[in-house]
C-alpha cells in the first residue's frame, strides 16, 4: 500500500512570516519576505498523477517550504473530469485563477498536451510560467509540426512553457531507431485522433523510411471508449497486414489496450511500440501480454540514473514505493521552479520566468541539462520500457 501525503487545498508557510499588509493603496513595509505561490494544477483522480504530485511535494518539502529566503505555498488545483474524451475546461479555469490571484507567480501543470494548449496562452497573457513533466507535442514550442503553432500559444510574444521531459519528435526518433536495431521491416501506425497521437505518429511516419522500414498502413481511430466489435475489426486488419511492429502512440485510457491484447492473441510475434502515454501508471495494472511484445519510450527510471540515487532513497522512505519516472520528472520541475524563485529579485512573476529563461545548466535529478531558447530541455535520452508481468521495466537506454 503507497502511504500519500495528503495536500491540503492551500500550504500557507504562516508562522514567523509578515506579509506586508495594503490598506488605501499604501504600503505597510516590512523586513519579512512575502510569500508567493506555485500553484500546482493536475488532474489529481488519476493514478499517475497521484505519483507526479508525491514528487513535487517532496521537493517543496524538502527545501522547507521555502525558495532561498522566500517563504512560498502551494494551491492545489484539481483539473480532472470523468469525460472520455476530456476536455480542457478545468485548466482553463485553473489557469484564468492563477492570473486572478497576484499570489501565484508559477505553474507546474499541463500534464498532456491538449490541457497545456489551453494553459498556456491564458498564464503568456500575465507573464506566467507553466512548467511541465509531461506535455510533449513539438507544437508547443517549435515550429514545423502544425501551421501556426507554436506562436498561436504566446500572444506576448515572450515565451513562458518550459518542459524537463524530452518532446515527441525525440520520443518518435528514438522508437524509430530503436526498431530499426530490432530488425522491424514492416510497421503498421495506429493513432487516436488527439494530439498527442497523431503528433506522435506523423513523426514516426517521417523517421521510419529514412531508416528502412516500410509502413504498410498508418490508421487513426476516435478517442473514446472503443465498441468491440470495432476492436476486432481493427485488430484483424492488423494481423492480415502481417506487420513486423505496429507503432501505437496512445494513452492508456478507454480501452485502447484491449485492442493490444487481441492482435497478441492471434499473432504473438507482432511488437506494439508506444510513447510516454503507454507506459503510465494504468499500465502496472493490466493483464500480461502474451510473449511481452509491448513497449514504449519514456524518461528513464530513477534507478538507471546515477544523479538520481538520493530522489529514490527519499521516495521509498515518504511513499514505500519507488518513483514513477513522471514522480521524477515533477520533482525536478518542482527543484526548477524554487531555483528561479530563489534568484528572481524580487519574486515577481515577470522576474520568475527571465530566471527561468536564463536558467543555464543546471544539475538535477535527471542530470546535467539545460533549458533551449524554446523552453525544452536539452536532453534526449530515453528508456525502451517494456511491459513484464504487469509492471513497466527498463531494457535500454536510448540517445
Amino acid at each position: 500500500m503507497r502511504k500519500l501525503i495528503p495536500i491540503a487545498a492551500v500550504l500557507v508557510i504562516a508562522l514567523g512570516i509578515y506579509v506586508a499588509i495594503f490598506s488605501g493603496g499604501d504600503e505597510e513595509v516590512t523586513d519579512a519576505p512575502t510569500t508567493v505561490k506555485i500553484m500546482i494544477a493536475l488532474p489529481s483522480d488519476l493514478e499517475v498523477v497521484k505519483e507526479m504530485i508525491n514528487g513535487a511535494q517532496l521537493a517543496y518539502d524538502q527545501a522547507g517550504g521555502t525558495a532561498g529566503d522566500t517563504p512560498v505555498a502551494l494551491v492545489m488545483v484539481n483539473t480532472y473530469n470523468a469525460d472520455n474524451p476530456p476536455d480542457a475546461s478545468k485548466d482553463a479555469a485553473a489557469a484564468q485563477q492563477a492570473v486572478a490571484d497576484e499570489g501565484v507567480i508559477a505553474v507546474l501543470g499541463g500534464s498532456d498536451s491538449s490541457r497545456a494548449q489551453i494553459s498556456i496562452p491564458i498564464l503568456n497573457e500575465s507573464s506566467i510560467p507553466l512548467i511541465s513533466g509531461t506535455a510533449t507535442q513539438p507544437s508547443l514550442t517549435k515550429s514545423g509540426f502544425v501551421a501556426g503553432e507554436p506562436g498561436s500559444y504566446y500572444p506576448t510574444g515572450q515565451r513562458n512553457f518550459f518542459r524537463v521531459i524530452p518532446s515527441d519528435d525525440v520520443q518518435a526518433g528514438v522508437a524509430a531507431r530503436w526498431m530499426q536495431q530490432q530488425g522491424i521491416q514492416t510497421v503498421y501506425i495506429l493513432a487516436l485522433d488527439t494530439p498527442y497521437s497523431t503528433g506522435l505518429a506523423g513523426i514516426f511516419e517521417v523517421n521510419a523510411p529514412d531508416l528502412g522500414m516500410e509502413i504498410v498502413a498508418n490508421e487513426t481511430i476516435p478517442f473514446a471508449e472503443i465498441p468491440a466489435e470495432t476492436i476486432q475489426t481493427v485488430a484483424q486488419q492488423i494481423i492480415e497486414a502481417n506487420p513486423d511492429a505496429v507503432y501505437y502512440p496512445i494513452r492508456t485510457v478507454g480501452n485502447g489496450l484491449d485492442l493490444i491484447a487481441a492482435v497478441l492473441a492471434e499473432d504473438e510475434d507482432i511488437i506494439f511500440v508506444g510513447g510516454d502515454g503507454l507506459s503510465g501508471e494504468e499500465g502496472r495494472d493490466l493483464h500480461s501480454f502474451p510473449a511481452m511484445r509491448v513497449f514504449a519510450t519514456n524518461t528513464p527510471p530513477a534507478a538507471s540514473l546515477p544523479s538520481a540515487a538520493p530522489l529514490i532513497t527519499a521516495y521509498q522512505e515518504a511513499y514505500n514505493t519507488a518513483p514513477h519516472p513522471f514522480a521524477v520528472n515533477s520533482y525536478e520541475a518542482m527543484n526548477v521552479l524554487l531555483a528561479a524563485i530563489d534568484r528572481a529579485d524580487p519574486p515577481t512573476r515577470e522576474n520568475v520566468l527571465k530566471a527561468l529563461r536564463e536558467l543555464g545548466d543546471y544539475s538535477g535529478m535527471l542530470g546535467n541539462w539545460h533549458f533551449d531558447e524554446n523552453g525544452d530541455t536539452s536532453l534526449t535520452t530515453l528508456s525502451m520500457m517494456q511491459l513484464q508481468d504487469q509492471e513497466w521495466v527498463s531494457v535500454e537506454v536510448v540517445n
